[in-house]
This record gives structure tokens, C-alpha cells and sequence, in this order.
């Protein structure tokens, strides 16, 4: 680190803060390349002898779509050390433990979690490349901000100015009124600064026209290495006396390197054929990857990876991240990234997906590949998706809707997957709170879903739906057609006539209310079902009054609190 005393000496104070347990929070901004996951690499240097447990993930476009992923990674959610509080996290995200919002109960888990750890000792969380975090990491983000200055944490955020995001923009507000946040905006290097910057790379300083070709990287310390680096493997600089010169003018080189792609274009081809071919491939897997994964989706064995990735590793591409391989640079994963044509990437997407998939992988990471390539989405996924626990895609509507409604676009009126397809994205509407679309879905499913279990749940949802747009009228009419229908399925028929109860009630008929409430409070009973008997005696509560109205929200609370967490839900 050259340069950045007065950024490392903040940086490294509040690391000594943290371990004397007082919290805090920490943002380093600066354009891609500037140093800022080295000042805090260096800056965290020596934490762990300190006592100081340290945290750290880092997003990629990837992942974005996927609620909690990146804090997943970050806490080692999905590691192989699993105890209660990550075990908790990790069925909740995948949907076996329900709930109302999985997202939002593994978020808040997420935070305890932290405060658990801060509890036997200070602990650091770290957030590399905050840009691409999706919302719901950068909630909890936020939240551990908020409380730093009660425990002893720190919470390190890095970010890229681009691409805007409001909620980024938000967050930065945020961690701006936190009491002695530290704010670092990483600016470039001056003339001195790299120059001591060449020094430290090269063991000499460099002569004046080395320095002024330098200049052309503006400060930016990335550019600085590349363009150095190639016009030193090119054998166009001399050192003598300890100073690095150019051994005369640059020519194509100079060229070559007039823009930051290019230059690290120039250490790209430094590789062999068989290593940048491999690489392109592995950068389909987001910005961190095991040898196996960069097997997979390489089709090569994995003994025969060794010699390449070490070559990777010698010219600077690839770099050890525990037991994973990472980029040296997310600029140098996008520049092998866009080497590959559109219809490669869309293939190699599509392969890991399948790999994945056929391996029992968890749902979200054959997602992650699925939603990168949407037209891969027909043949062996329709069987996949409809295959999956709909409360997996439910635990994650946002991701959900979008497989969704890719596989009712490819699947063929008649199919029946596509009318599985219909009902889940119906329910995932309603968790989305999308109340138009999903009436116009909803519509359209009730005249052409013809299974009854799934025509209950369409009508169960599509008159949920009505109620939050305010039609109450439309939300009866549902109701009472599919109630009219000879068999909508036991199940939904009580849940159902529990939620008619309740238009009724709201609409002044008191007592069909009643009647039809305590119906679907017998047939709940009998099938023990906790939602429709939720629905019904919540449906007695609107007109109940006094010790009665006691009594049943008694008996209501008795239903809904306990260890199914379905009627929360629905």
C-alpha cells in the first residue's frame, strides 16, 4: 500500500476500537481498481491476533437476484460448519421452515447471529462490492450498522460509485449519521505514489519517462501494475543504478494499452490457450469458485486442472481465497467474460444448470444459472421446477416469478406442469403483493386449470388478491363460483368457505357469516387444517363482542401460534 497512510491509519483505528469492544462502521468508495479491497485487506491484517473475528463475502451480478445471498456467504451460512443459528438460516431460505416472509425470519436470524458472535468475541463483517449485494443483504447491512455502537462490531462496507442504486444511495445516508462513522472516498494516486508504487514492484524507482508513460493510468493503481507489467514482460524497460527507464518509445505497446480493458488484455495474453479457455468458462461461475465447480463447467477432469490454475495463479488472473479460486480483479473475470460469445455464455449456463441440478444441488444456485440464460429454460427444467417444493420457490418469491413465468411462456396449453406453473405463480404474486397481475393471472387460470386441488388454491390466492386491491365484491364472486363447483378439493373447500365468512361478515350478512364460518371451522377441525380454522374463527371474531370475542381470539391465537408457521403465510 503506497500512498493511503492517512486512509490505512483510520482504518486500522477503528480495528483497535473494535478489540478493545467498542463497534463501529467503516465505507470505502473509489472507481473499480482504486485499492479499495486492498486498503482493507491491509487494514484487517493482524485483526485475528488481536482476537478479532473476521467475516467477509463479496457480491457479483450473479447472485443479485437472490434474497440473502451475499450475507449467506458472507456469515458462512452455506459452509460446512453448520450450527444452530446458520442451520435455522439455511432451512428457512430454502423453504422448510415456512413462515409468512422466509426472507425476512432469516435476515432477522442473520443479525442474532452476529450478535451471538460478538457476544465471545469482537467480530468484523466485511461487504466487498456492495453494488451487486441484492435489497435484502443490504437490509441486514444495515441493520448491523445501526447497532455497531452497542456491541463490539465493525461493519466494513466497499462499493463502486457505479451502477447507481437507490438503496446503496439510501444505505450511504445512513452510515453517514452513524456516530464517527468512518468515511473513505479513495481518490488517485499522486506522481510520488507511484513512483513508490514501481519502487515496491520493481525495486527501482522509476526514470522520467517511465513516470510520464505511467501518468496515462491516471492514478488508478490497477492500471498502474498492468501497463507496468507488460511493457516489462515485453523487455522495453531497463534498470540500472535502481532506476527503471524505458529502454526507448513503447510504440504498439503503448497502443495496446490505452484503455484499462486493454491492458489487462495484455496480461490475458500472457496465458496459453488451454488456461484462457478454461478461465472464460469458470467466469459463468460468479466471482468466487472451487476446482471442482471450474471442472464442471470446463468439462475437464479435475487433476488436469492443476497445472492450469497454477499457471493462473503466476500471472496474476487467479488468486486463493481459502479453499476457493477468485479473480484477481472483478475488471479481469469481465474482460475473459466478454471474450465469450452470447450464445457460449448462454450454453455454459445452461450446462452448470443441469450439472447442478442432477447433482441435488440446492434450488437457487441451479437458479442463479437458469436466470442468466433464460432461453435455457424448456426440456429438463419444466420437469425440474415442477418437481421442486413449492415452498422452496415460495421461501423466495422474487426469484420464483421470474423461472415462472419463463416456464408458462415455454410450456404448451395441455401440459400439466404449465398449470402447476400457473397455481405456484399465483401464490407468488400474492407474496409479492401484486395484486393486478396476479388478478389478471388468476382469471385467466380459473377458466382453464381444471384440477381441483389447484383450482382451489388459484381461487384461495386470486380472491386474497381481489381483497388487497379493495374489491371485496370481486373477491366474493370468487369464492362463491368455486364453492358452487362440485369439488374443489376438501382442503380448500373449508379454506375457502372460511374466507367467503369472511366477505360475508364484511358485506353486513351477519348471519350467513356465521353459518358459513362455523361449517369451515368443523370441516378444519376434522382435517386439521390450522388455515382454515385460523380463517374462521377469524371470520366469528368481526361480529363477536365482549367475553365471546375474548374466547375466540383466544382460541385464534391457540391456532396460528405454534409450530406450523402455514396460517402466518396464507
Amino acid at each position: 500500500m503506497v500512498g493511503r497512510d492517512g486512509e490505512l491509519a483510520r482504518l486500522r483505528g477503528s480495528v483497535s476500537e473494535v478489540a478493545s469492544g467498542r463497534g463501529g462502521v467503516v465505507w470505502v468508495g473509489g472507481e473499480p481498481g482504486i485499492g479499495k479491497s486492498t486498503l482493507v485487506e491491509v487494514g484487517l491484517d493482524g485483526a485475528a491476533a488481536g482476537g478479532v473475528r473476521v467475516f467477509r463475502g463479496a457480491a457479483d451480478e450473479l447472485t443479485q437476484s437472490f434474497p440473502l445471498r451475499f450475507m449467506a456467504d458472507c456469515l458462512g451460512v452455506d459452509q460446512e460448519v453448520v450450527d444452530g443459528f446458520r442451520l435455522e438460516i439455511t432451512e428457512l431460505l430454502a423453504g422448510r421452515m415456512g413462515g409468512v416472509d422466509a426472507v425476512r425470519a432469516a435476515g432477522e436470524r442473520m443479525v442474532a447471529l452476529v450478535q451471538r458472535e460478538c457476544a465471545t468475541s469482537p467480530v468484523v463483517v466485511v461487504g466487498d462490492d456492495l453494488q451487486w449485494a441484492d435489497d435484502a443483504s443490504l437490509g441486514v447491512w444495515q441493520r448491523l450498522a445501526e447497532i455497531a455502537g452497542q456491541t463490539p462490531l465493525l461493519v466494513v462496507g466497499v462499493c463502486r460509485p457505479v451502477p447507481q442504486r437507490d438503496v446503496l444511495d439510501r444505505l450511504r445516508q445512513v452510515v453517514a449519521q452513524v456516530k464517527d462513522a468512518v468515511l473513505v472516498e479513495l481518490g488517485p494516486l499522486d506522481g510520488d505514489a507511484v513512483a513508490a508504487m514501481v519502487d515496491g514492484l520493481r525495486s527501482a524507482v522509476p526514470g522520467p519517462g517511465l513516470r510520464d508513460w505511467l501518468g496515462r493510468a491516471g492514478g488508478n493503481p490497477l492500471y498502474v501494475r498492468e501497463m507496468l507489467d507488460a511493457v516489462v514482460a515485453d523487455g522495453l524497460v531497463r534498470v540500472a543504478g535502481g532506476v527503471a527507464e524505458l529502454a526507448g518509445p513503447v510504440g504498439t505497446v503503448g497502443a495496446e494499452l490505452s484503455s484499462m480493458s486493454a491492458a489487462i488484455g495484455r496480461r490475458l495474453g500472457f496465458l496459453s490457450g488451454p488456461a484462457r479457455s478454461v478461465l472464460r468458462a469458470g467466469t459463468v461461475l460468479g466471482g468466487r469458485f472451487t476446482v471442482e465447480e471450474l471442472a464442471m463447467v470446463s468439462d475437464q477432469p479435475t487433476a488436469g486442472l492443476v497445472g492450469i490454475v497454477g499457471e493462473a495463479v503466476a500471472a496474476g488472473v487467479l488468486a486463493e481465497a481459502g479453499p476457493e479460486l477468485t479473480f484477481r480483479h472483478a475488471l479481469i473475470r469481465q474482460a475473459l467474460h466478454d471474450e465469450l460469445p452470447g450464445a457460449v455464455r448462454v450454453g455454459l449456463h445452461s450446462h452448470v444448470a443441469r450439472v447442478l441440478a442432477e447433482a441435488g444441488a440446492a434450488w437457487d444456485r441451479v437458479a442463479q444459472h437458469l436466470l442468466a440464460a433464460p432461453r435455457a429454460i424448456h426440456g429438463w427444467v419444466l420437469t425440474w421446477l415442477a418437481g421442486l417444493p413449492a415452498a422452496a420457490l415460495y421461501a423466495q418469491p422474487a426469484t420464483a416469478v421470474q423461472l415462472l413465468q419463463r416456464a408458462r411462456q415455454v410450456s404448451l396449453p395441455g401440459d400439466p406442469r404449465r398449470a402447476v406453473f400457473t397455481t405456484r405463480l399465483c401464490t407468488v404474486l400474492l407474496l409479492l403483493r401484486r395484486p393486478e397481475d396476479l388478478v389478471a393471472l388468476g382469471e385467466e387460470a380459473l377458466a382453464t386449470v381444471t384440477d381441483p386441488q389447484l383450482v382451489g388454491e388459484i381461487a384461495w390466492n386470486l380472491a386474497r388478491g381481489y381483497m388487497m386491491a379493495g374489491r371485496r365484491e370481486d373477491a366474493a364472486r370468487v369464492t362463491t363460483l368455486v364453492l358452487d363447483r362440485p369439488d374443489p378439493g376438501a382442503r380448500w373447500r373449508s379454506r375457502l368457505r372460511a374466507q367467503h365468512a369472511v366477505h360475508l361478515s364484511l358485506g353486513g350478512h351477519e348471519d350467513e357469516s356465521v353459518t358459513q364460518a362455523q361449517l369451515a371451522l368443523a370441516e378444519g377441525e376434522r382435517d386439521g387444517d390450522p388455515v382454515a380454522v385460523g380463517w374462521a374463527l377469524h371470520a366469528m371474531l368481526q361480529r363477536a363482542g365482549g367475553t365471546h370475542a375474548l374466547e375466540i381470539a383466544d382460541r385464534a391465537l391457540g391456532v396460528v401460534v405454534g409450530d406450523d408457521p402455514e396460517p402466518y403465510r396464507l
